[in-house]
């Protein structure tokens, strides 16, 4: 119970200098033109993490000892970064223009302003990582955040139409159903279980990464395939706004097996997520129609995929 006061506690109080905060960063912006332009993305991050913290204080199921931990350091970050903004000389009786942001304020602590709202972002990370681990030991999120892919599908469409016919020509599996199978038959994870990943620097150098990749390797039987069933669902929880696909290949199922088939299950998922990329594959299906998902049309169909995600470069999506 003294944790969880003390968790709302900070939050409060990270609260209340986080809007203090926000104003004196709007004021740089105002006051000197060669203010970093670095200041405006400082202040958006500082209102994401604004609301996260909010969300925790409101949340009891969120109020743990491991994100008591992290608000309290993301308040002692805040406190050395309104600090350093307090000491920043705002004179009234100056005309615009007449002192430079590099004249209130060394290059020193430009630097450390930089260095601590970054702290700020590798904290509100934390705190996403954390949330998403306690929604997943809480609950399948994984299940209910996809739903079924097949039905949401045939919403999008209308039946006997040509998209219909190509959709149906496209799929091959059913993705989620094949995640959950594999959790039926290797068991359901122990809470805590794999929990170290997302803290190591490589994952956090990944996520926040805007092209990156993340090898996990290992010999056959060493959790390769129940890390991944983590991952997958872990990127559901804390990246809602992202778009999540993920194709688990097993070499006795010939639905399965094949660079062909892993393709298909991808664009069936992207194109669930964002119907109006089906445009794309439907001008070439029109052509090859069923030849387009044979074993060799493996070009063909990576060309395709290439094109549906350059259409989303400037949406995030992760792919497993």
């Amino acid at each position: 119970m003294v944790e969880v006061v003390g968790l709302v506690a900070a939050g409060g109080q990270f609260i209340e200098q986080s809007v203090k905060i926000i104003k004196l960063s709007k004021k740089v912006r105002d006051r000197y033109k060669d203010a970093p332009k670095e200041i405006e993305g400082w202040q958006r991050q500082i209102e994401s993490l604004q609301k996260v913290i909010k969300t925790v204080c409101q949340s009891p199921s969120l109020q743990i000892r491991d994100v008591s931990s992290t608000i309290n350091q993301c308040k002692s970050v805040s406190d050395f970064l309104l600090d350093v903004f307090n000491k920043i000389q705002f004179s009234s009786s100056d005309s615009f223009g007449q002192r430079t942001w590099r004249v209130a304020i060394s290059f020193t602590k430009e630097e450390e302003i930089g260095a601590l709202f970054n702290q700020l972002e590798q904290l509100k990370s934390t705190l996403d990582i954390q949330i998403g681990i306690i929604h997943l030991n809480q609950s399948d999120r994984g299940l209910s955040y996809v739903a079924s892919l097949l039905e949401g599908m045939k919403l999008s469409y209308q039946p006997g139409t040509e998209e219909e016919h190509c959709l149906q020509a496209l799929f091959v599996t059913d993705v989620v159903s094949d995640r959950e199978g594999l959790i039926t038959v290797k068991g359901t994870r122990t809470p805590g279980t794999f929990e170290w990943i997302p803290q190591t620097q490589q994952y956090r150098d990944w996520i926040a990464s805007e092209y990156a990749l993340l090898w996990i390797s290992g010999p056959p039987g060493k959790g390769k395939t129940v890390i991944s069933i983590f991952l997958s669902k872990l990127m559901e929880a804390t990246k809602p706004d992202s778009t999540v696909i993920y194709f688990f290949c097993d070499n006795k199922t010939a639905s399965r097996n094949s660079a062909v088939n892993v393709l298909r299950g991808l664009m069936s998922q992207l194109i669930h997520c964002h119907p109006h990329l089906l445009s794309i594959l439907i001008s070439t299906w029109r052509i090859q129609k069923e030849n387009l998902f044979r074993t060799n049309s493996f070009e063909t169909l990576w060309r395709i995929f290439n094109q549906m995600l350059e259409t989303l470069k400037d949406q995030p999506y992760m792919a497993i």
